[in-house]
């Protein structure tokens, strides 16, 4: 009985702690980005708040070009494709729409402008 109640607790905890995240704006601070002949760039990194979907749009700061958007096409977490990613998850993010303005390792990517 005991073990039940503290098994209960410890996953409302849980599930507590991903709602919180679906509530604010996405941010990731950009590792690594990579280059996908036929397909795109590709940028990983942890998810530092919020929640992101297939198809929604970040942007970021660049010096030369100002502000950047792209379209994320792809979620990948741990090799396996996922519909969503949340706050704490180690990600890669396949990005369309890019030209030259590539994210750089250190930038951070917002949903928001």
């Amino acid at each position: 009985m005991k073990q039940e109640f503290f098994d209960e607790k410890i996953i409302e905890g849980k599930e507590g702690h991903k709602d919180k995240g679906r509530r604010q704006h996405f941010e990731l601070c950009v590792e690594d980005v990579f280059h996908v002949k036929g397909r795109g760039v590709v940028i990983t990194g942890k998810v530092i708040k919020g929640t992101i979907h297939i198809e929604d749009e970040i942007y970021w700061h660049t010096k030369e070009a100002g502000l950047i958007k792209a379209r994320v096409t792809g979620i990948e977490m741990f090799r396996k494709l996922v519909d969503e990613a949340i706050e704490g998850d180690n990600v890669g993010l396949l990005l369309s729409g890019l030209r030259n303005n590539e994210p750089q390792p250190g930038d951070v990517v917002r949903s928001k402008q």
